[in-house]
């Protein structure tokens, strides 16, 4: 598991409408355009580069100089309007600390906010799965764009993408910041398993911690509350109880099984308890509406040692496979 941190403040009301999105599973994208730093996708153009480039592609056009020069700024351009696109896609920044003072300071209210915990992985499990991820790079200079990078990006953007929407001054290299650029900004939604903590600022009000814990009951989070470390310029996190241990599961379900499920044969008879208890554990996932098969995975695992696999529509509409071995499903409370 990944720990990836989000830090949040402001009045009361971006407070609500903070808590209201996560009580919702939603984060949101701002637009890449609209972020802090107004030295956002400052790079250096390699003219040279483009020169030398269009030289070659004129030289493989017949040699002729005018269409070397007409191909450099056909490139030039393409590079320019790669950039204009990069400054509309959405961009939801996280940072790999969660006990960084400045953070605190600038990110939520002075420590009266709060900050929240994802697991990366299971952040992108669900609508975000498709998204690009990027450790944002500190340097001393902009970086540098040639020709050879962006021909390089018709293969791959990666590159192409880490320079202009993820290097910064290496003067916020405090922030450790992680991005997750989406197509288009706006609120996206994420599995709520994803969300694993809520750590209030030193500062933080009673008043805000008491509702961040009711919108989010039954959810299996864990909450603590930052502490200025004696005679030091540190903070560590101190556990401080869920106010509503008692609540009833979020996205508790138990989801219809398609008929004739699960199929029996030669291979499924002699494990039809384990692959019936595999089903009953998918259909209670939070996000499974139907299961629609199960059966052995013809790759995972051995005859002696096998793995189970059962279908289902997700709540997105996608299907969804998931895998559970032997030893899985027999430590399972509904194996007894």
């Amino acid at each position: 598991m990944t720990s990836v941190f989000k830090y949040r403040g402001g009045d009361w009301a971006t407070v609500k409408r903070d808590l209201r999105s996560l009580s919702r599973n939603e984060l949101y994208a701002a637009p890449f355009a609209s972020l802090n730093d107004p030295f956002e996708s400052v790079v250096v153009i390699d003219r040279n580069s483009f020169e030398i480039g269009g030289l070659v592609l004129g030289w493989a056009a017949g040699g002729k100089l005018d269409q070397g020069k007409k191909a450099s700024s056909k490139l030039e351009d393409a590079l320019g309007e790669f950039v204009k696109f990069t400054r509309g896609i959405g961009i939801y920044s996280l940072s790999k600390s969660a006990t960084d003072e400045l953070l605190w300071a600038h990110y939520a209210n002075s420590h009266q906010g709060f900050c929240v915990e994802f697991d990366l992985e299971n952040l992108l499990d669900y609508k975000l799965e498709a998204e690009e991820i990027l450790s944002v790079d500190y340097s001393l200079r902009p970086p540098t764009l040639s020709m050879v990078e962006l021909m390089a990006s018709q293969k791959s953007q990666g590159k192409l993408l880490q320079k202009l929407v993820a290097t910064k001054s290496r003067r916020w290299n405090y922030e450790e910041e992680i991005r997750v650029c989406v197509g288009n900004p706006g609120l996206k939604e994420y599995d709520f398993r994803a969300l694993r903590a809520i750590y209030f600022g030193a500062r933080c009000s009673y008043r805000l911690i008491r509702l961040a814990m009711r919108l989010l009951r039954g959810r299996g989070i864990s909450y603590y509350q930052m502490q200025l470390v004696s005679e030091s310029y540190n903070l560590e996190a101190i556990a401080i109880d869920d106010e509503f241990p008692n609540a009833a599961p979020y996205r508790e379900r138990l989801a219809p099984v398609d008929d004739g499920i699960p199929y029996l044969d030669e291979k499924t008879k002699p494990f039809q308890k384990e692959l019936s208890v595999a089903i009953e554990m998918a259909r209670r996932e939070p996000y499974c509406e139907r299961v629609r098969d199960a059966y052995l995975s013809g790759s995972k695992g051995t005859p002696e040692n096998p793995v189970f696999y059962v279908t289902y529509d997700r709540s997105d509409g996608l299907p969804r496979n998931v895998f559970y071995s032997l030893q899985e499903i027999r430590r399972h409370v509904l194996y007894a």
